[in-house]
């Protein structure tokens, strides 16, 4: 039955009569053993009628034909993924013709019919002694033979003499095709040599599965083969969200305390740019989301779970044609906007933005905010706000007024500690040791920030090592004070992963660089961004590029935590094909990852979310029956629409403290007295009061006698007393903390 079908296949490119009874004789004539065949075959039945409207097509997606002593390649074009196109072009043998592919053809089909064009290479019964099988034979072999230059599988050396032994054919035409094939199969192998690329031969158990030789690695998906295949009850992932005519995308995702989770998204067209929130539940079907609207443009690239059920979210904002400042909005557990911020620089050239925010133990927010201040000296800053948005201090990290080796630092990604300091991971230009005053080539920087705002060290990652490279990620696996970061390393013109390992005072204690190819052979250059310790093991997301280039995936595995003393150990890996950045991975409550990226393809980009088991393989339908935005108690919220920003307050940096200033003034308890002069009632107004412990209040006559003592509890923000029976005179208002005076005033008793 195997052969009937193939026989089919192939002889719908040579003219053969439809029969549209061939269906139902199948039936008829065959056995449950051969259900999967005839199902797989049922699939690929419309494009098989699409393959027959062309009359010289061999396979539906590529076919030969023999034009004297050249071979004219037509196949279907707009599917680069799939490798249908040569990689290298032998214009003297060869003439490749792409036309369109109105099946809209995906790979996954496109590897099911390869896996019947090997079936029947491999035949031993062809070719026959028929003259249109010879033919048939030599088509498929040429065929194979030229999509060996677009990286599948080349015809071994048995599939070779078949054609050797056809050029001493007595049928001349058939002969000189045999010969012509023969040289095109002899000029493929030696390009293939020539330049060095990987060869992959067909042999007796050759498949290609699903997807083509180019990709040696354990899972390769593309969103063009999954749109193919037949939806199931138990395939959830991937989901994708976007709209037609626009370039939507997403920076992050994160979970929310529900099991729902929120895309940091947003789109842009010729227009202008939006921010856009999406709130999915646990299978990513959309409960609600919100547009970002400011009359210019805006876009946000981070966002994290507040503790009162809400979110924080940062990235850029410009309003009609005024200048780009960072900007900084909180939305309530309603998905309603509480405040928004934004703050101005008026340093000329910079464009500055917010990358990273995170909400610390006591409800304030660390931002991460990148050329913002003096350019190039100090273009990476920490924001502190209070939860109420107002600015507390900001400061320049890794200035290059202090470290004047180093000049452009950039924040990649901010990291609270279990000590409750700030990591920042991202990059700087610093110069070699050896050459003070010399070149400044780009480094992975990490820098410490303590609670208070105080730097505390900046490690320039891999100078003794000359690495040239970046840090985009740092996490703390035990939760020690050892810290692990993944990053790039730029050395001989390539970018492969950098594993970096340090301790909480700014020591190197290890370091890798491994080899992209040791992850997949056909990686030609890559880093990852993003990793998760989980189960002793270190997951990785991160943007590659496939050999010969301008093929470009999402690359996602899991490795061994040994990396830094054992050579690497890859245990699982994924490569999301046709997908780019901006992307994320995440944990997630269930023990399982969430990967977001950006599915472009002819102009189009789309939001691409997949939920991973922790195998890496698509996680299946989550039937848990839960609540979603349940702190939200205002009937009818959350609800889909705008949020304006229009009315987001404008910070222009007029005294805002630095971290020392600010904390200098938390230690004082200011303290005002009125009415002043008092008559009967005396009302003291004390602030900071939630910074301290211990605080009295007392009162004393000029003399120095203590007239009045209180306690004042933390936070408390007024006392008064009764001064109706003091005497008329001035009085000295002081206030302790754990016995020490943090503040006085002077009032009047008339």
């Amino acid at each position: 039955m195997v052969n009937w079908i193939q026989n089919l296949n192939f002889q719908r490119g040579l003219r053969s009569e439809r029969n549209p009874r061939f269906a139902k004789q199948l039936l008829e004539n065959t056995n449950f053993a051969n259900m999967r065949i005839l199902l797989l075959f049922l699939i690929l039945w419309p494009f098989i009628l699409q393959a027959q409207s062309h009359d010289n097509w061999l396979t539906p997606f590529a076919t030969i034909e023999f034009e004297k002593d050249k071979v004219v390649y037509r196949y279907m074009g707009n599917n680069p993924i799939c490798a249908l196109e040569p990689q290298f072009l032998i214009p003297d043998l060869i003439i490749p013709v792409p036309e369109s592919n109105p099946t809209n053809m995906g790979c996954k089909a496109i590897m099911e019919e390869m896996d019947l064009f090997h079936q029947y290479l491999l035949d031993p019964n062809h070719p026959t002694n028929d003259k249109t099988d010879q033919l048939r034979y030599l088509k498929a072999f040429a065929l194979q033979t030229v999509l060996a230059l677009g990286r599948y599988e080349l015809p071994s050396e048995s599939l070779f003499e078949k054609v050797h032994q056809l050029a001493i054919n007595p049928d001349q035409e058939m002969a000189n095709r045999a010969k012509l094939v023969a040289k095109l199969y002899q000029r493929v192998e030696e390009t293939l040599k020539e330049k060095r690329a990987n060869i992959n031969y067909i042999h007796e158990s050759a498949s290609s599965g699903l997807f083509p030789a180019m990709f040696s690695c354990e899972r390769i998906v593309s969103p063009n083969a999954l749109r193919d295949m037949a939806p199931s009850d138990s395939v959830v992932w991937p989901k994708y969200y976007g709209e037609p005519n626009r370039k939507d995308y997403s920076y992050g995702i994160i979970e929310t305390y529900d099991h729902g989770y929120i895309m940091c998204g947003g789109y842009f067209n010729d227009e202008s740019t939006w921010s856009w929130l999406i709130k999915i539940d646990a299978n990513g079907d959309t409960l609600w989301e919100k547009i970002l609207e400011c009359g210019g443009f805006n876009y946000l690239l981070a966002i994290n779970q507040t503790m009162d059920g809400g979110v924080i979210a940062c990235g850029a904002i410009q309003y009609n044609k005024s200048d780009q400042m960072p900007y900084i909005i909180k939305i309530n557990a309603c998905g309603q906007k509480e405040w928004c911020k934004g703050f101005y620089t008026s340093e000329p050239l910079v464009l500055p933005w917010a990358q990273d925010i995170k909400e610390t133990n006591n409800g304030d927010y660390i931002v991460l905010i990148n050329t913002f201040g003096d350019y190039p000296e100090e273009t990476m800053h920490l924001f502190r706000l209070n939860t109420n948005g107002d600015l507390l201090w900001k400061k320049a990290f890794c200035s290059g007024y202090f470290h004047p080796e180093g000049t452009l630092p950039l924040g990649n990604k901010l990291f609270i500690t279990s000590d409750n300091n700030y990591l920042i991971s991202g990059d700087v230009y610093w110069e070699d040791p050896w050459n003070p005053g010399g070149p400044k080539p780009i480094r992975p920087m990490l820098v410490m920030v303590d609670s208070n705002g105080i730097e505390q060290w900046v490690l320039p990652f891999g100078l003794s090592d000359t690495i040239h490279g970046t840090a985009k990620m740092a996490i703390e696996p035990k939760g020690n004070g050892i810290f692990v970061a993944t990053g790039s390393d730029w050395g001989n013109s390539q970018v492969k992963p950098f594993f970096m390992k340090f301790d909480q005072i700014g020591n190197e204690l290890d370091s890798h660089s491994e080899d992209p190819k040791n992850f997949c052979t056909e990686i030609f250059e890559g880093a990852f961004t993003r990793i998760i310790n989980k189960e002793e093991k270190y997951y990785l997301s991160g943007l590659s590029e496939f050999e010969p280039g301008d093929i470009f995936g999402i690359f996602e595995a899991s490795i061994d935590t040994s990396i830094f003393s054992l050579p690497m150990q890859l245990h699982d890996s994924i490569i999301l094909l046709e997908e780019q950045g901006p992307h994320d991975l995440i944990s997630t409550m269930n023990n399982k990852l969430m990967s977001s990226s950006t599915f472009k393809e002819s102009g189009n980009w789309d939001i691409a979310l997949s939920k991973l088991n922790l195998n890496l393989e698509y996680d299946t339908l989550d039937p848990g029956n839960y609540t979603y935005d349940s702190l939200c108690t205002t009937p009818g919220l959350p609800q889909s629409g705008f949020i304006f920003l229009d009315d987001c307050d404008i910070i222009t940096g007029v005294d805002i403290p630095s971290p020392e200033a600010y904390y200098a003034g938390l230690r004082v308890i200011p303290i005002t007295a009125f009415p002043n002069p008092a008559k009967d009632k005396v009302t003291f107004g004390i602030e900071n009061t939630q910074y301290h412990k211990h605080i009295t209040l007392r009162c004393f006559n000029l003399l120095g006698k203590q007239v009045f003592e209180t306690a004042i509890l933390t936070g408390q923000k007024e006392a008064a007393t009764d001064v109706s029976r003091w005497p008329q005179g001035m009085y000295l208002a002081v206030v302790y903390s754990e016995g020490l005076p943090a503040g006085e005033c002077k009032f009047v008793v008339q």
